[in-house]
């Protein structure tokens, strides 16, 4: 991968540059408060939230479907106060089992990046004037081996139902997906024909008909790309590709992680970055190139579904994952519902993907991402994979040496193995 072009397209950010509404825009430094910055380093400024609070887009008015690994927790006070706040599906009628919040937290956290409110406590969320509309995509639960684990799960088909029922619901969060479904696990045609096959008939049958019936109703999905560091993302994002159905690619964006501090704004808004500024965990986004997007995924500070643990846990923790960088996605897709509250699902996605920058220049020449998986003898490999953003071929030594110098530079922990 040693186009320049497809590089940008994978680090395209967010930028909210909108006409500015009825009224006089307030000046944007005034909602750089502490609370703005508690989400994370830089991570608004990144996409230009400042400028689009000023000039009126908070998210009013506009409720965001988000649909997860659980319902979530509106208990918890940045959900105070918001009538549009609501859990419509849950499958399971809040029958979990031994499962607690400490399970469950995933939601509420998703949720919280997305519209936690601007009280002038903790953090709030891209959108904080928004709704959120919760959904559990799970039909059933695995067991889980430790109090804190998010469990795995069966998807519902009904998860998306409520959505449909109600058009001005049209943009859907989704930090869910099969993790262990790739397109760059085929090899040969019996490979690809055998992934379709588990799609359109095996274990992805029920995710595939839901997401079938929310893209037939022009809602625009948001899909993380998931944390395997591959270079597709999970298979909810080649849907299109695994039926043949076109409707799947242009109603949902998928979501890469980006690092929001190791990005350096010039004067003429474009963007210096780090070999680190891809997370290195996150999967890349191959075969979905127009219709994906990075955003900060790191170090995301949002509300903890857990908060009123007797053992006196934090309200927030900070969570790294594309899981966090999708809902800056459906929040910032909020801001655009509310300006042009005419546009339909697919009409907000081009929306985000055309005004999206993507005037970025890595001074390394690299990024690195760290891969893991299980092979077919069921043993667990990882690779460090570095992607070149220029055409030069590069010697094994070079490499070598660009690896090195990546952990030396980005390591937050000592790297003993490097001294």
């Amino acid at each position: 991968m040693n186009s320049m072009k497809r590089y940008a397209l994978l680090m395209t950010l967010l930028s909210l540059l909108y006409s500015t509404p009825y009224g006089m825009a307030a000046d944007a430094g005034s909602f750089k408060t502490e609370e703005y910055k508690a989400i994370g380093e830089n991570v608004f400024d990144l996409i230009h939230a400042d400028d689009a609070y000023a000039k009126g887009y908070t998210g009013k008015g506009v409720t965001v479907g988000v649909t997860d690994v659980s319902i979530v927790n509106f208990a918890h006070p940045e959900f105070a106060g918001k009538d549009n706040n609501t859990v419509v599906h849950d499958a399971l009628n809040g029958n979990y089992g031994n499962l607690t919040w400490a399970n469950l937290n995933h939601a509420t956290h998703v949720a919280g990046i997305v519209a936690a409110n601007k009280d002038g406590a903790g953090m709030h969320g891209v959108a904080y004037d928004a709704g959120i509309a919760g959904s559990s995509a799970a039909a059933s639960y695995a067991p889980v081996n430790s109090p804190n684990e998010s469990p795995n799960f069966l998807p519902a088909t009904s998860m998306y139902d409520y959505y449909l029922a109600n058009p001005d619901i049209k943009i859907i969060n989704n930090s869910w997906g099969f993790a262990d479904k790739h397109l760059f696990d085929v090899q040969d045609k019996n490979d690809f024909y055998n992934l379709q096959n588990e799609a359109v008939n095996g274990d992805g049958f029920k995710a595939v008909k839901a997401v079938e019936k929310a893209v037939h109703n022009d809602k625009l999905l948001v899909f993380a790309a998931s944390n395997e560091g591959n270079l597709t993302a999970t298979w909810e994002s080649d849907f299109d590709i695994l039926t043949g159905d076109k409707a799947f690619n242009d109603n949902i964006i998928t979501v890469t992680a980006a690092k929001a501090d190791s990005f350096t704004k010039n004067e003429n808004d474009s963007f210096d970055v780090k070999s680190d500024a891809i997370a290195v965990f996150s999967n890349l986004a191959m075969y979905n190139e127009d219709s994906s997007v990075s955003a900060p995924g790191w170090n995301i500070t949002s509300a903890n579904a857990d908060f009123e643990n007797p053992k006196g846990y934090s309200g927030y923790f900070a969570g790294s994952g594309t899981s966090a960088a999708a809902p800056i996605v459906s929040g910032v897709g909020a801001l655009v519902q509310q300006a042009f509250p005419y546009l339909g699902g697919k009409q907000i996605g081009d929306v985000l993907l055309s005004t999206a920058n993507d005037n970025i220049t890595n001074k390394a020449g690299y990024f690195i991402t760290t891969q893991y998986g299980v092979n077919e003898d069921g043993k667990y490999y990882s690779y460090v994979n570095v992607y070149y953003t220029g055409s030069e071929q590069k010697e094994p030594d070079d490499i070598k040496n660009d690896i090195l110098n990546y952990y030396k530079a980005n390591c937050q922990a000592k790297c003993n193995f490097l001294e």
